[in-house]
């Protein structure tokens, strides 16, 4: 009787921990260093789609392969002023959140 009880248990963790996997995210760093902005990782995938479909590849690379949206990061952080700045960051927090209102998930 204790066998039934225990595989039923281990049945009802399991299917509870397979359920609950998608709905922790696992929070992503940018791989380089900022000085003034701050972004997530999830913000910096997000701007390698907006680049990437500027500059799609082709028989060459595309943006995201050349790592253009760490050079547009780097010109952002580095040669714009604190208000410019501002408006990037929160922008890309606008986008993210209009794409999970529209869509029910995440542009990256």
């Amino acid at each position: 009787m204790r066998r039934r009880i225990a595989i039923r248990q281990i049945g009802l963790i399991t299917a509870g921990a397979m359920l609950l996997s998608p709905c922790v995210r696992e929070v992503r760093k940018v791989p380089i260093a900022l000085k003034i902005i701050t972004i997530t990782g999830d913000q910096e995938a997000m701007l390698s789609q907006f680049v990437e479909t500027i500059i799609p590849p082709t028989d060459i690379p595309g943006a995201k392969e050349l790592n253009v949206h760490h050079f547009v990061l780097r010109m952002i952080d580095d040669c714009h002023d604190a208000q410019s700045q501002n408006q990037f960051v929160a922008g890309l927090g606008q986008v993210d959140e209009a794409t999970h209102r529209i869509f029910s998930k995440s542009l990256s």
